[in-house]
């Protein structure tokens, strides 16, 4: 256990020394540019000239307009959190060999495995860290325009967060015998499977409908955006859904994880 924390305590500095200011300035901007149409145009009107219909669709725009863009930029930065994850797993193997300190680290009384655990749950406390700065910051531009978040925005964190775990496990187990690229790719791409299957089950043809049920199967229910439930008021949440999402994403994050490092374990290391 020792070790472990020692492990994770070098990548999580190396972390905030090399990629935290990155990834929070860019985050920064993200926020200031969500916010500068807020700013510039506090009091939006609809245009007269219109149908009625889409008076009333404009208005109801306008109405939630301020909400929504809380929302969205928490969103977005939930997301930045999560493609830190999948870098920073990607290359969590390469890294190491590339600049052959895996060398002096595995020389010493260090498990393999130990090292991947150690980055992986690194990525988990400055996704943390990450995740509560963005809230801190939401929370302060919500205040300033009379927005309020509900209770429902932990879940939306929490899905971030086991997000987070899942798709740099994934990355971190695929590194282990593929490229940075290309682990970092399939992380993406099963990020986004999600979305593909929910159509696929909808479709009627029985073969894209097969395939839509099969990928179901095996590929995790994924990240679950709530932040415009957390703006809405009255807006009810099943909890007991959200929890067996949760669950599921992270059984299926530490089962790969795993994978990774006896497969991680056994690989012989080739410094090139």
């Amino acid at each position: 256990m020792r070790r472990i924390a020692l492990l994770t305590k070098n990548a999580f500095r190396g972390m905030m020394h090399a990629r935290s200011l990155y990834l929070w300035l860019l985050a920064a901007i993200l926020i200031a540019m969500r916010l500068l149409p807020l700013i510039l145009i506090p009091n939006p009107r609809v245009p007269g000239g219109l149908n009625p219909a889409m008076q009333a669709r404009l208005a109801e725009l306008i109405r939630y307009r301020t909400p929504n863009t809380m929302a969205g930029g928490l969103n977005d930065w939930s997301l930045l959190c999560i493609v830190f994850g999948i870098l920073v797993g990607a290359t969590a193997v390469s890294k190491e060999i590339n600049t052959k300190t895996i060398i002096t680290t595995l020389a010493r009384p260090v498990e393999r495995w130990e090292l991947l655990f150690g980055k992986w749950i690194a990525i988990q406390l400055f996704a943390i860290a990450s995740l509560a700065i963005g809230l801190a910051l939401f929370e302060a531009a919500a205040t300033y325009f009379h927005v309020t978040f509900s209770s429902i925005v932990w879940m939306g964190l929490a899905h971030a967060l086991v997000a987070t775990l899942l798709y740099s496990g994934i990355a971190i187990a695929l590194s282990t015998v593929l490229s940075p690229t290309l682990s970092g790719a399939i992380a993406v791409l099963t990020a986004f499977l999600p979305g593909l299957i929910s159509f696929l089950l909808e479709d009627t043809a029985r073969y894209r409908h097969a395939v839509g049920v099969a990928l179901d199967y095996i590929v995790p229910p994924g990240y679950a955006n709530l932040y415009t439930m957390a703006v809405r008021a009255g807006a009810v949440l099943d909890y007991s859904v959200q929890y067996k999402t949760l669950f599921e994403n992270l059984g299926y994050g530490v089962l790969v994880f795993v994978l990774g490092c006896v497969i991680f374990t056994r690989r012989e290391i080739r410094l090139g």
